[in-house]
């Protein structure tokens, strides 16, 4: 990062203050309009993006503080911003794999959802299937308890006109 801001660093190196009018975010630093065009000129730096000056001082103070060297390796690192169409892009991917993720929530409770009513569909079966053997079991029994009932029923009317009939004889 430059430390002379806003004056031209190429130029105090040189021992002349005059003010920066861009900044060079590849190089690292502030540029006045002369030195502006022998780095336009120069093959390694023609490619350079630039910055109006007012517009990098109009940046947050921990945007201007990246460094692009690293300070372990003295190596550039790079810093990406990216347009806001790109952004827009990158935006939309996530929020299309946010949606893909919600996707597979619902996906995911659904079968969870499915297994539920299948293991209750086999319990309401086996209980059905327990009632309906316990009905085919007990039909007998009830069959036999009613024909003692109605055995019984019948004795006694059968006793009951014997004692009528002796009454009246």
């Amino acid at each position: 990062m430059a430390s002379k801001l806003p004056h031209c660093d190429i130029c105090s190196l040189r021992g002349i203050l005059k003010p920066a009018t861009i900044w060079y975010s590849e190089c690292d630093e502030s540029i006045c309009s002369e030195c502006k065009q022998h780095h336009d000129l120069c093959k390694a730096t023609k490619s350079h993006h630039t910055l109006p000056i007012e517009d990098f001082l109009k940046l947050p103070a921990f945007v201007r503080k990246i460094n692009i060297q690293c300070g372990e390796h003295e190596k550039k690192t790079r810093v990406v911003l990216l347009c806001t169409e790109l952004d827009d892009y990158y935006h939309g991917i996530e929020t299309r794999l946010k949606q893909i993720q919600r996707i597979k929530l619902v996906d995911n409770q659904a079968l969870q959802i499915m297994n539920t009513v299948k293991d209750t569909k086999k319990d309401v079966i086996k209980h059905l299937d327990d009632l309906e053997q316990k009905a085919i079991e007990d039909i007998p029994k009830k069959k036999e308890q009613l024909t003692e009932s109605i055995v019984k029923f019948t004795t006694a009317i059968n006793d009951r006109w014997g004692r009528v009939k002796n009454f009246l004889a």
